[in-house]
């Protein structure tokens, strides 16, 4: 059974048309889950590799996963592992990751959006404008929850095709959950 409801702002939260850009460590799937590491663990070096004794000066990484979320299909936790975006317009897509993700440094990207949001805010257009700051090879994941119909499905794979992404893999998850992963093509 499906609840309609309506999400009103509280006061002083954001409305509907803006956009909330925050950086997440919530788990999708097992390749973002690989990023959660324990606290306090002791890592063991690998053969070759510099031993816990020696100094090592610390290096900061920018992430190299990025997660759009159109409308209210989920909700991150905070975090400087993952850059993250939740959009509530279709206009907002294109440039999402304008401000956040550096040229060529995006190797995992993921979309996640509801079946019944696709025509309202996901936009094949802005599908292109995602490829400056993805690294060669680069895998873009589309994360459909709920039953999609076959022709929002295809609307997302031409959508992908024309940005200059094949296709490489469709799977359909418990609860209809369709998620479509692509590779750039270099």
């Amino acid at each position: 059974m499906e609840a309609n409801h309506t999400v009103q702002p509280i006061e002083g939260e954001l409305s509907p048309s803006e956009t909330v850009e925050h950086q997440t460590t919530q788990p999708i799937e097992e390749e973002i889950s690989a990023f959660e590491t324990a606290e306090n663990e002791t890592a063991q070096p690998i053969e070759g590799e510099t031993s816990p004794s020696e100094t090592v000066p610390e290096t900061t990484s920018e992430p190299t996963t990025a997660v759009i979320v159109l409308g209210d299909a989920i909700i991150f936790r905070p975090s400087n592992e993952v850059l993250s975006a939740t959009i509530f317009s279709k206009e907002a897509l294109a440039s999402c990751l304008d401000n956040q993700a550096e040229p060529s440094s995006i190797s995992s990207l993921h979309l996640i959006v509801k079946a019944n949001s696709i025509s309202t805010l996901y936009d094949a257009d802005a599908i292109p404008n995602f490829v400056p700051v993805l690294s060669p090879g680069a895998e873009f994941s589309v994360h459909v929850m709920e039953n999609a119909s076959d022709e929002d499905i295809d609307t997302i794979k031409i959508s992908l095709v024309l940005a200059n992404f094949r296709v490489v893999n469709e799977e359909l998850h418990e609860g209809g959950t369709r998620v479509l992963t692509a590779k750039l093509v270099e």
